[in-house]
C-alpha cells in the first residue's frame, strides 16, 4: 500500500512554484495534486462513495522526503491550517507553506514564522498587497522590497499619499507619474535610465509619443514607440523608430492589434464600434 502511494504521488503532484505560486485546490472542479477524487481525498476533505476513486487517499505521514514536504503543503494550504506546516522538515517548503497560508488568511503574523528573510519580505508583502494596507509594508526589512510593497498599493489605491512615502526618490516620482498620468514627475529625476523607464510607463497609461521622443536611451525609446504605435493602430509612427531595424517589429505589432480590434467588432457589432471609436 504504501509503494502505492508513493507511486500515486510522484503521478499526481503537478505544483508550479514561481514569485506567486499557484496551485491545486479544492474547490476548483478538477482532480488534481494529492487528491484521490474530484475535489477531495488527500489534503482535501474525504471523497464520498459516489466520487471516490480506485487510487488510494494519500497520507503524509506514509511518503519521505519531497513527496511528504510537497503533500504536507498541499494539505495547509487548501484548509488554511498552518500548523500542519510545522510538520515539514524541509525548510524551503516549510517557509513556503506558512507564506502561502499567511497570504491567503491575510495574517502577516504567519509571516514571522519563516526563516529566509527574503521569503518573509515576500510574504509581508503579498499580505499588504492583499490587503491593501501600507502600514504592513513597514515590517519588511529589504527597502528595495518595502518600496515595492508601498508603489503596489500607492498604484492600486491611486494614493498620492502613499506614493509620497517612498523611500527611494525615482520610485517615488515614478509612482506619482503614473497614478497622476503626469510625466512632469518624471521630470525631477536626475538619473537618465530611471528618468527614461519613467516617461515609458507613463505612456503606458497616456499613449503620446512625444513622451517616448523624452526618452534618453535608444532600445527603451523605441519600445515606447513600438507600444504607442499599437495603441493607436496607427504603423505610421513606427517611422519615429530610432532603429529603424525594429520597424518589422513594430509594423507587425500594429497589424496584429488591427485584427484584434476588427474581429472584436465582428463580434460585437454596435458594441465593437464603439471600442474602435475609442482607440
Amino acid at each position: 500500500m504504501r509503494f502505492n502511494a508513493l507511486v500515486y504521488a510522484a503521478l499526481a503532484i503537478a505544483i508550479t512554484i514561481s514569485g506567486c505560486m499557484e496551485q491545486p485546490a479544492c474547490d476548483d472542479g478538477v482532480k488534481n495534486g494529492l487528491e484521490s477524487g474530484v475535489d477531495c481525498g488527500g489534503p482535501c476533505g474525504p471523497c464520498l462513495a459516489a466520487t471516490t476513486t480506485t487510487q488510494p487517499e494519500v497520507d503524509c505521514t506514509a511518503l519521505e522526503g519531497e513527496l511528504k514536504a510537497q503533500c504536507y503543503w498541499a494539505r495547509a494550504v487548501n484548509s488554511l491550517d498552518s500548523g500542519v506546516c510545522a510538520e515539514i522538515d524541509n525548510p524551503w517548503w516549510r517557509d513556503t507553506c506558512y507564506r502561502n497560508v499567511a497570504s491567503k488568511k491575510g495574517d502577516v503574523s504567519l509571516c514571522r514564522l519563516i526563516n529566509s528573510t527574503g521569503e518573509r519580505d515576500e510574504c509581508v508583502k503579498d499580505v499588504a498587497v492583499s490587503k491593501r494596507d501600507a502600514t504592513v509594508c513597514s515590517g519588511i526589512a529589504d527597502s528595495d522590497q518595502k518600496d515595492t510593497c508601498l508603489f503596489r498599493i500607492a498604484s492600486d489605491l491611486k494614493s498620492n499619499e502613499t506614493c509620497a512615502i517612498i523611500a527611494s526618490e525615482p520610485s517615488r516620482y515614478r509612482c506619482l507619474a503614473l497614478i497622476n498620468k503626469d510625466e512632469e514627475y518624471c521630470d525631477r529625476i536626475t538619473e537618465n535610465k530611471s528618468r527614461d523607464w519613467c516617461y515609458n510607463r507613463v505612456a503606458t497609461v497616456n499613449p503620446d509619443v512625444w513622451l517616448c521622443r523624452s526618452i534618453y536611451d535608444e532600445w527603451t525609446a523605441d519600445d515606447c514607440f513600438i507600444y504607442v504605435a499599437e495603441k493607436k493602430l496607427n504603423e505610421g509612427l513606427c517611422k519615429d523608430l530610432r532603429n529603424q531595424s525594429r520597424n518589422g517589429e513594430c509594423v507587425g505589432k500594429v497589424e496584429a492589434a488591427k485584427e484584434r480590434v476588427k474581429k472584436m467588432e465582428g463580434d460585437m457589432g454596435d458594441e465593437g464600434m464603439k471600442i474602435v471609436s475609442t482607440v
